[in-house]
């Protein structure tokens, strides 16, 4: 049986590129994480730039200058982005990939403000366009943004605002938040109320949202991109 292709042909047109300056917003639930989306996407632009070993036989436009991609995650380490890389064949050289907790930016000891947050990332943009002598363009994920106001009740216009400003600084922006329906229709709670202000305020502003849903297929568990 042929093996199957790392990106599905139907997904792929979604991934191919980035509009300048865009915003594109994944989710997912408890029982679906949205990590596997994530590797698509950076298996489809490590492939447009060259990046990859994956053989992509349908007609490109002309590639330009290859992306340098910045991940930020507050919900998984870098070994999990390593190994599923390395699953798709994505070269990791053009992917700087940066645990929260390492970089002291999730809740416990240490400086985890949202000031750190935005230093952090302006400074490694900041050193990656200085890397960059054809000033190649930087696209930032930010992986599990949403635990931010979940962990720390910080406020949810300040993020945004540090978003918004991010975007800026790079050309294309994604992120991805939990959508469960018990965090986004009951809001009854605080958590619950931050929580669909943040998503949807980031729905609102993206050009594109994606969700993985689980599926139930008799004794199997799918997974759907819509």
């Amino acid at each position: 049986m042929a093996s199957q292709p790392p990106i599905p042909p139907l997904l792929s047109p979604y991934l191919s590129s980035q509009p300048s300056h865009s915003l594109t917003l994944l989710t997912g639930t408890l029982g679906a994480t949205v990590n596997w989306l994530v590797l698509r996407f950076l298996a489809a632009i490590a492939s447009n730039a060259g990046l990859s070993d994956i053989e992509d036989t349908t007609e490109q436009p002309d590639r330009g200058l290859s992306p340098k991609v910045i991940l930020m995650s507050w919900l998984r380490n870098p070994t999990v982005w390593q190994d599923g890389g390395r699953k798709l064949r994505i070269k990791t050289s053009a992917i700087s990939v940066i645990a929260a907790s390492d970089a002291g930016l999730s809740p416990g000891p240490g400086p985890h403000g949202l000031a750190d947050l935005e230093h952090t990332l302006s400074t490694s943009i900041a050193e990656f366009k200085a890397s960059c002598s054809n000033q190649n363009p930087i696209i930032l994920i930010l992986d599990g943004l949403d635990f931010l106001p979940a962990a720390t009740a910080c406020s949810v216009t300040d993020l945004l605002a540090i978003v918004t400003r991010l975007r800026e600084q790079v050309d294309a922006t994604i992120i991805t938040s939990n959508a469960d329906s018990a965090l986004l229709h009951a809001q009854t709670s605080p958590l619950e109320i931050s929580h669909a202000a943040f998503t949807l305020s980031l729905a609102h502003q993206a050009r594109m949202v994606m969700s993985v849903r689980e599926l139930e297929t008799g004794g199997r568990r799918t997974l759907v991109v819509r």
